[in-house]
Protein backbone atom coordinates (compact mmCIF):
# COMPACT_ATOMS: atom_id res chain seq x y z
CA UNK A 1 0.00 0.00 0.00
CA UNK A 2 1.25 3.49 -0.79
CA UNK A 3 -0.10 6.89 0.16
CA UNK A 4 0.73 10.53 -0.52
CA UNK A 5 2.13 12.55 2.34
CA UNK A 6 0.49 15.82 3.25
CA UNK A 7 2.08 18.90 4.73
CA UNK A 8 1.12 20.07 8.19
CA UNK A 9 2.76 23.43 7.50
CA UNK A 10 1.33 24.75 4.28
CA UNK A 11 -1.01 23.85 1.47
CA UNK A 12 0.08 26.33 -1.17
CA UNK A 13 2.03 25.04 -4.12
CA UNK A 14 3.93 28.23 -4.87
CA UNK A 15 7.13 27.08 -6.59
CA UNK A 16 5.98 23.84 -8.23
CA UNK A 17 7.76 21.52 -5.76
CA UNK A 18 6.42 19.60 -2.77
CA UNK A 19 5.02 21.63 0.10
CA UNK A 20 7.26 21.51 3.19
CA UNK A 21 6.46 18.63 5.53
CA UNK A 22 6.18 20.84 8.63
CA UNK A 23 7.78 18.21 10.88
CA UNK A 24 11.35 17.45 11.94
CA UNK A 25 11.13 14.07 10.17
CA UNK A 26 8.75 12.06 8.01
CA UNK A 27 7.19 9.22 10.00
CA UNK A 28 3.97 7.20 9.96
CA UNK A 29 2.27 4.72 12.30
CA UNK A 30 0.40 2.03 10.39
CA UNK A 31 -2.08 -0.33 12.03
CA UNK A 32 -3.18 -3.38 10.08
CA UNK A 33 -6.21 -5.36 11.26
CA UNK A 34 -6.74 -8.65 9.46
CA UNK A 35 -10.16 -10.14 8.80
CA UNK A 36 -9.79 -12.48 11.79
CA UNK A 37 -9.28 -9.51 14.14
CA UNK A 38 -5.51 -9.77 14.63
CA UNK A 39 -3.82 -6.37 14.68
CA UNK A 40 -0.25 -5.20 14.32
CA UNK A 41 1.24 -1.75 14.32
CA UNK A 42 4.49 -0.62 12.76
CA UNK A 43 6.25 2.69 12.26
CA UNK A 44 7.79 3.60 8.93
CA UNK A 45 9.62 6.59 7.49
CA UNK A 46 8.34 6.01 3.96
CA UNK A 47 4.76 6.35 2.71
CA UNK A 48 4.67 2.63 1.96
CA UNK A 49 3.55 -0.54 3.75
CA UNK A 50 3.81 -4.11 2.45
CA UNK A 51 0.93 -6.44 3.33
CA UNK A 52 1.87 -10.13 3.28
CA UNK A 53 -0.22 -12.55 1.24
CA UNK A 54 -1.26 -14.48 4.37
CA UNK A 55 -2.60 -11.28 5.95
CA UNK A 56 -4.66 -10.51 2.84
CA UNK A 57 -6.46 -13.87 2.88
CA UNK A 58 -9.54 -12.57 4.68
CA UNK A 59 -9.25 -8.88 3.84
CA UNK A 60 -7.52 -6.17 5.85
CA UNK A 61 -8.16 -2.73 7.26
CA UNK A 62 -5.26 -0.27 7.25
CA UNK A 63 -5.12 2.89 9.34
CA UNK A 64 -2.28 5.36 8.68
CA UNK A 65 -1.33 8.23 10.98
CA UNK A 66 1.36 10.83 10.42
CA UNK A 67 3.60 11.06 13.50
CA UNK A 68 5.25 14.32 14.47
CA UNK A 69 6.42 16.68 17.18
CA UNK A 70 2.85 17.73 17.97
CA UNK A 71 1.36 14.24 18.10
CA UNK A 72 -0.35 11.94 15.64
CA UNK A 73 -2.76 12.93 12.91
CA UNK A 74 -6.25 11.52 12.64
CA UNK A 75 -6.07 8.12 10.96
CA UNK A 76 -6.80 7.69 7.28
CA UNK A 77 -8.38 4.23 7.01
CA UNK A 78 -9.23 1.88 4.20
CA UNK A 79 -10.69 -1.62 4.14
CA UNK A 80 -9.34 -3.82 1.38
CA UNK A 81 -11.26 -7.03 0.71
CA UNK A 82 -9.42 -10.26 -0.11
CA UNK A 83 -7.47 -9.66 -3.32
CA UNK A 84 -5.42 -12.86 -3.39
CA UNK A 85 -7.58 -14.52 -6.04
Amino acid sequence: MRWLRRSRLGWRWIDGVDAPLGEEREAYRVTLVSGDGRARTIETIAPLFVVARAERASGVTLAVRQVGAHGESTAASIHVPDWTM
